[in-house]
């Protein structure tokens, strides 16, 4: 069985480090699940405090999401802003948390998908669903909003990453993840953009992790044996943005295609999750393990 990694995001918030710290343990180690991930709702401060904390009490912290609010406290700076400004601060919010990752010894660094200014909101497109009215014209014409960005998009997130990943590259042991897929059309990058970009950096300390939405994944492991076969979850997810109410064509997994094994399995929750739901989550990924020997 891969090591299995759990993130913050099942502790409420607002908390203290020790807090969060204690709900972590309480839910987690009964499960034997060792590795620490901090999620991206946790401000600057409360990251900086957690490493701390974890550190004295020897839990090993392997994932750091790059917060979703910026040092000020309003929403991060996007790498994919058209805006000048915009674009140089969320460079150096992004530094600050790689070099905060590399002094704490933290193995990743997770960016999540930006959002992009589409005519047609997220929340809107959530509405329709909600009503089950037609989702195909307006997910036509989200797709080509977003194709019309996705030059200047692509652009902005290659002058951020060139010099932030010379700097990782420079620290060294710690490595920038991109997360595929994202989910909704409003998100940037998507995965053929986020193996782009891997593709333009070449070498350097970049790469992607898989989240698996964790409805379909007990779904398809709640059937034969053989559907079991065509899964592999690496980001499991319990409605942490991957989960409820997406539309066709935004979230779905092309299970057949997938075919990554890699060491850990990273489980997230959401805070009112409750310790059962998380044993089940462990034993159903026990059980993917077991139907996949040769994957591995």
């Amino acid at each position: 069985m891969p090591e299995l990694v759990c993130l913050t995001s099942i502790c409420t918030l607002p908390a203290t480090a020790a807090g969060v710290l204690a709900r972590w343990q309480e839910l987690c180690g009964p499960l034997a699940i060792q590795r620490l991930g901090l999620d991206a709702r946790l401000p600057v401060g409360l990251q900086q405090e957690i490493l701390r904390v974890a550190g004295r009490l020897g839990l090993d912290c392997v994932e750091l999401h790059h917060p979703r609010l910026g040092p000020s406290g309003l929403p991060a700076a996007r790498p994919a802003s058209p805006d000048r400004t915009e674009q140089l601060e969320a460079r150096r919010q992004l530094l600050g948390t790689l070099e905060r990752a590399h002094r704490h010894g933290v193995q990743r660094v997770v960016v999540g998908p930006q959002a992009l200014e589409l005519s047609i909101s997220r929340a809107d497109l959530a509405r329709r669903f909600a009503l089950d009215l037609d989702l195909g014209p307006p997910l036509a014409q989200l797709g080509e909003d977003r194709q019309a960005q996705l030059p200047d998009a692509l652009d902005g997130w290659c002058r951020q990453l060139d010099p932030v990943l010379e700097r990782v590259g420079a620290l060294g042991g710690t490595q920038l993840v991109l997360v595929a897929p994202a989910p909704w059309p409003h998100q940037f990058p998507g995965e053929e953009e986020a193996r782009a970009l891997c593709r333009v950096f070449a070498g350097a300390p970049i790469g992607i992790v898989h989240a698996i939405d964790w409805a379909r994944l007990s779904t398809n492991l709640g059937g034969s044996p053989g559907a079991l076969e065509r899964v592999v979850a690496y980001r499991v997810a319990d409605a942490c943005g991957l989960r409820g109410m997406l539309p066709v064509g935004t979230g779905e997994i092309a299970w057949r295609e997938l075919r990554i094994g890699p060491s850990q399995r990273v489980l997230t929750f959401r805070a009112d999750s409750r310790r059962e739901e998380i044993a089940r989550a462990v034993d159903l990924l026990e059980r993917l393990e077991a139907h996949r020997p040769s994957l591995l």
